[in-house]
């Protein structure tokens, strides 16, 4: 894929990993008019458009590879001091499919990051945009990669619900999983 990573890094570098992240979307989102509705949320006020487009075409492992190396662009160590570590498409896609083999229920992604894992599991299924909705719950700590993850499995499989992103927002948890098990509470 042709990705220029110094754009990234002078992006990263005059706003910083929130801002940015937040303009990569909003520039994602202003290409596709279906989607021009997740703009108006507050997460996304006063969020100037990029140029360029850096996430067009690129698949949810590969925007997750950017996310994970913007985390560490102020400190090489910040991604493992905050336990980040990303599934990788194929081992994501893999367990999206023998996920096949089980029952329908509720599934938790306890800490998705920017819901790799969630997006396969729900690429696999006969009703995506349903199964987001009614039978996936994400969690993690950090606030961003929500809203990442909930951003592009929104536009990944909104079909029949115009307002998926907002329908889907109790779906998205800020919670620290691993703290509580730690905690044994």
């Amino acid at each position: 894929f042709n990705f220029n990573i110094q754009t990234l890094d002078s992006i990263l570098k005059a706003d910083g990993i929130e801002k940015t992240w937040k303009r990569i979307l909003v520039t994602h989102l202003q290409s596709k008019s279906k989607f021009k509705y997740i703009i108006e949320d507050p997460e996304f006020k006063s969020c100037k458009a990029l140029p360029n487009d850096l996430i067009d075409g690129l698949s949810i492992g590969e925007i997750g590879v950017l996310y994970e190396y913007s985390l560490t662009h102020g400190s090489i160590s910040s991604r493992k001091t905050n336990g980040q570590f990303f599934t990788p498409d194929d081992v994501a896609n893999f367990m999206a499919i023998s996920s096949k083999k089980f029952s329908d229920g509720i599934w938790l992604d306890p800490c998705s990051g920017i819901g790799n894992l969630s997006w396969h599991l729900a690429a696999v299924q006969n009703d995506p945009e349903a199964f987001v909705l009614k039978h996936l719950i994400l969690s993690d700590k950090d606030k961003l990669a929500l809203l990442i993850a909930r951003t592009l499995i929104t536009v990944s499989f909104q079909k029949n619900r115009a307002k998926l992103f907002f329908d889907i927002r109790d779906n998205f948890q800020v919670f620290d999983f691993l703290s509580v098990a730690d905690a044994g509470d």
